[in-house]
């Protein structure tokens, strides 16, 4: 009986995140139109979308825009798929939490929102990421991104590889997810959850940054780019 595993697509993954505190707004809309044109641009269209973890229906995509402006959004992702194609946002999709809205964190003074947008990893091009993050930085001034490439048998949230077991699959919270989880936190501060391929780091992260870099690039007042061959 043959043992090889089948080789799973590599998926792009990139990660925005912007540190707000209590008085913070995060204006939604234009950072998930500039997200979902990368997926227009290639032919997709949204199809499955939750919000607030429950899952909605709109009759069209003004209608959803309409409630993101009207409404706290404490979380969603949405799928895409080609036309007359199977959503999975396992390998296309946009996702966003508020942890300030989370009930656990009400009174906390400070913490953050984050986007993730993945798609097949041929999609990648720096150029391209350099202009979304560019354009999503000018509507929210972003703390901090970086993009990783991921089987697509990992957790898209851990970036690890997802257990499997006879029925089911699964991705269990470690002690070190929940020490990163309060560290991300002070990303503003100068907190670096690792180096990745592609990173776009504020300027107190880039204070105690040492080594040579395969790119350096200042993308606005407050990102730079700086990429790694890891």
């Amino acid at each position: 009986m043959s043992t090889n595993k089948k080789k799973q697509p590599m998926l792009c993954v990139t990660k925005l995140f912007k540190t707000i505190n209590q008085s913070g707004f995060v204006n939604i809309k234009p950072c998930f139109c500039a997200m979902q044109n990368v997926f227009i641009s290639r032919g997709y269209s949204m199809t499955d979308v939750e919000v607030n973890y429950g899952e909605k229906k709109w009759k069209d995509v003004d209608s959803f825009y309409r409630f993101l402006e009207a409404h706290d959004v404490v979380s969603f992702y949405a799928s895409f798929a080609p036309k007359g194609g199977v959503s999975d946002m396992n390998f296309a999709g946009i996702d966003y939490s508020n942890h300030l809205l989370n009930l656990e964190n009400i009174t906390d003074e400070k913490d953050y929102v984050d986007f993730c947008l993945v798609f097949p990893c041929e999609w990648y091009g720096l150029d391209l990421i350099k202009t979304l993050v560019k354009t999503i930085d000018d509507e929210i001034a972003l703390t901090y991104a970086y993009v990783c490439f991921l089987p697509a048998d990992y957790d898209i949230n851990s970036e690890r590889a997802v257990k499997k077991s006879l029925f089911t699959m699964s991705s269990s919270v470690t002690q070190d997810d929940i020490d990163l989880r309060n560290n991300m936190r002070s990303l503003d501060c100068g907190f670096i959850p690792k180096q990745y391929p592609v990173n776009f780091y504020n300027s107190k992260q880039l204070e105690d940054m040492a080594g040579s870099f395969d790119i350096e690039e200042k993308i606005s007042d407050g990102l730079t780019l700086i990429t790694f061959a890891l």
